[in-house]
């Protein structure tokens, strides 16, 4: 496929999802479609960053209407490196890896323990990439910050849409039982990661009073 066939598709997903959202794909090739279209939210993502002097996600501090990162990068080398440095991170290994696990749970419960339907994870893992296509036409506005992210939000809406159909098309299920996996599969998620920020504060606690309880020892002797 041509890059300006890639463009064209990628267009068809976001506007025309019934339709395109048909085309079925291997893990492996749709990990390469991701990729091909992620430089362009990476690309047009910097340049905002070097335009507006920086961007830090990390910080709280923001510019008056939200744009960009500007009073807390100083206008500074390490702001723009900081903020190309996280479209990377996230459009390259984060989002991802994350659809890659996404997937794997959805088709573990969903298809393998609940069986409610009969494909291979190819499908769940196309199905979900395709609900990505809307978001990375705008992710390039995240160093606006306020106004950035609320476009963001809005336009994450529209991903989800396109989700459901993805998955009613790729799996062979109506929209709404489509609907209703990926909202159990979202409660699952949920829990998992509750559970493991369960464990990990739990861990840091007993640290922390090991810790605590180690240095009270240590000042007492030394008293």
């Amino acid at each position: 496929m041509e890059y300006a066939d890639t463009l064209r598709f990628w267009m068809d997903v976001v506007f025309h999802p019934g339709k395109a959202t048909k085309r079925a794909l291997g893990v492996k090739e749709a990990l390469k479609l991701y990729y091909s279209l992620a430089v362009i939210p990476i690309v047009l993502g910097a340049i905002v960053v070097v335009a507006v002097g920086g961007f830090n996600p990390f910080s709280p501090t923001m510019s008056v209407l939200g744009l960009g990162n500007a009073a807390a990068s100083g206008q500074s080398a390490s702001g723009i490196a900081i903020g190309i440095g996280y479209l990377l991170l996230m459009l390259l290994v984060v989002v991802p890896i994350t659809v890659l696990i996404n997937s794997g749970i959805y088709h573990m419960i969903v298809g393998k323990l609940f069986n409610i339907y009969k494909k291979d994870y190819a499908k769940v893992f196309m199905a979900m990439v395709y609900g990505l296509f809307p978001v990375l036409l705008v992710y390039w506005l995240c160093p606006f910050r306020l106004v950035g992210g609320a476009i963001i939000a809005l336009v994450g809406i529209w991903s989800f849409i396109v989700d459901i159909i993805a998955i009613s098309n790729q799996l062979g299920m109506s929209r709404l039982k489509a609907f209703g996996t990926l909202v159990l599969n979202g409660i699952i998620v949920g829990l998992i990661a509750l559970v493991i920020f369960a464990v990990i504060a739990m861990f840091a606690i007993v640290s922390m009073a090991k810790t605590g309880a180690l240095a009270g020892m240590l000042g007492s002797k030394a008293a």
